[in-house]
Order: C-alpha cells, then structure tokens, then sequence
C-alpha cells in the first residue's frame, strides 16, 4: 500500500489527490502507484497559491477500474 500519511488527500476507491511538495516527490509517489495498481493515468500540477507560493499537486486514476464501471464511486 502506498504510504500516504504525511500528505493532505482525497480519494475514492479508483482514484487519489495528494499534496505534495515538489515535483520530485510526486514523481516517486508515481512509481509506488504503478507498483500498487498497475496501469494509471497520473499528472502533476504546480501552481501558485494567493500567497505567491508553489503549490504542487498530484492526481492519480486507477485506469483498470474504468471498464468497471467503478470511477467516481
């Protein structure tokens, strides 16, 4: 299971957000998903937030649960 308790998320049962806090970071998290679920469709997102700060965000989607019918469950 992918370790996810130093991030703010949410999920469903087929897909994940997780704030993370770079792109490195997002990536190696990317690498733990492929290993737990197989096939993924995954992006990063960085923006900034009101503050000027990066935000840096990671989207995952269980790609295996879509003829299942069961995304967004």
């Amino acid at each position: 299971m992918v370790n996810l308790d130093k991030y703010y998320t949410e999920s469903t049962p087929s897909s994940v957000t997780v704030w993370v806090g770079n792109i490195e970071e997002g990536r190696e998290l990317v690498k733990q998903f492929k290993k737990e679920w197989g096939h993924i469709f995954w992006e990063i997102v960085q923006r900034e937030n009101s503050e000027g700060e990066k935000e840096t965000t990671l989207y995952v989607l269980r790609l295996s649960d879509l003829s299942r019918g069961a995304v967004g469950s």
